[in-house]
């Protein structure tokens, strides 16, 4: 149980803040008397000892925090910690959320708005349906659940097939369909695309076809992302080639690479080292992570793996340039298993943090909020019987 709380737990590096340290019963309030505070910076190792007397029950102190970094502080033998960041990204907010989900509207399980509450009640502050060649049930969520007034970002999308194409993609956030447009102009764009060295006639037109979708995308204002490239398919081959999955990355058609997915482990070690080894090459990569979840019970990769976003706002704008800015590290939380992180090491040891602190209380108040989404939809579907509309699956 919870019994004190710090504000702020975010500081701005290099800037005095005033610490409130406030007790949230009263059989645990501070007495009247001075206390040895001493705050401890997790990796200079700086050390500052005041001397706090508690008032009304609670200590208040100024500290003057150094370099961006976790700070412990320590009170008659309780532990807290804060962290301080840098200006570029003090003001920045962190946002959970997932980009590739399914429902029983293609191959997963589950009524579209039912997917998206219970991403909700799991702490997603951001998602979008993207069922296989299939933009609609994404939208039919956004209906669903349009007259719920919450700040929980339900967007339209759908993983786009292109005719003779294996490499799967995402179009999040898109105000069109991408699965709709493959005709005159698609072919068009592939047959006079030509040939892409070094990648063979075979490649080239895979790679067209991708970049079409990606240029397609972008202009329906939509995030794209690269899914699973190490996916492993029923024939023992990664999804995307080698020589592909390389020009890819040096040409970077999309927005964020699908570094983690609801697919085997394998996959995933795979393409964080093939990331890691990019990074050192010198290339700037984007990331997601996803669940890739084809069911929200039973297992099925539901809340294993997520994204959390540093943006100035929580909107398809703010998702989209917090990507693009590098400010993105993807998340593996497995049952049982402690909770991994991939990406900037400044960025992972901010998020470790979050992980902590501040995200468990953000995930319980998420939970709150979806029961009382999961009442309204179930009412709206009683609503849509009675009228005598088709009623959801």
């Amino acid at each position: 149980m919870k019994l004190y709380e710090i504000n702020p737990i975010i500081c701005r590096a290099n800037t005095a803040q005033t610490i409130e340290i406030r007790p949230l019963y009263e059989h645990v309030m501070f007495e009247d008397r001075i206390y040895e505070v001493v705050c401890i910076a997790m990796e200079t190792r700086e050390r500052e000892t005041l001397n706090v007397r508690a008032a009304w029950g609670t200590l208040k102190f100024s500290l003057k925090f150094g370099a961006e970094q976790e700070y412990a502080i320590l009170a008659d033998g309780l532990r807290f910690s804060v962290y301080c960041l840098g200006g570029d990204i003090y003001n920045k907010n962190p946002y959970k959320g997932d980009f590739h989900i399914h429902s029983n509207k293609s191959d997963g399980y589950g009524d579209p708005a039912f997917v998206a509450v219970f991403a909700r009640s799991i702490g997603m502050d951001f998602i979008a349906i993207t069922d296989h060649r299939r933009y609609w049930p994404s939208l039919e969520a956004i209906e669903r659940l349009k007259d719920f007034e919450s700040d929980f970002l339900l967007l339209p999308g759908e993983e786009i097939h292109p005719p003779d194409n294996p490499v799967h993609m995402i179009n999040f956030g898109g105000n069109y369909s991408i699965n709709e447009m493959f005709g005159e102009q698609y072919r068009t764009y592939i047959g006079s695309a030509g040939q892409y060295p070094p990648l063979n006639a075979e490649m080239s037109k895979i790679y067209a076809s991708c970049e079409w979708c990606f240029q397609k995308i972008e202009e329906s204002g939509g995030i794209s992302i690269l899914c699973h490239p190490h996916w492993i398919t029923d024939e023992n081959c990664y999804n995307i080639e080698t020589g592909l999955l390389d020009y890819f990355m040096e040409k970077r058609p999309f927005t964020a690479l699908e570094l983690l997915g609801g697919h085997e482990t394998e996959s995933n070690v795979l393409q964080v080292a093939f990331y890691n080894q990019k990074r050192a090459e010198g290339k700037k990569i984007p990331i997601v992570g996803v669940s890739d979840a084809h069911s929200t019970v039973g297992g099925d990769y539901f809340g294993w793996t997520y994204t959390i976003v540093l943006a100035d706002e929580l909107s398809l704008k703010g998702i989209k340039e917090g990507l693009e800015n590098g400010l993105s590290v993807a998340v593996e939380s497995l049952p049982g298993e402690a909770t991994r992180m991939y990406g900037d090491f400044r960025l992972v040891k901010y998020a470790m943090f979050l992980n902590r602190t501040y995200f468990p209380y953000h995930d319980e108040d998420c939970e709150s909020e979806a029961r009382k989404m999961f009442a309204h939809i179930r009412e709206e579907a009683a609503a849509m019987t009675y009228r005598g509309t088709n009623s959801p699956e």
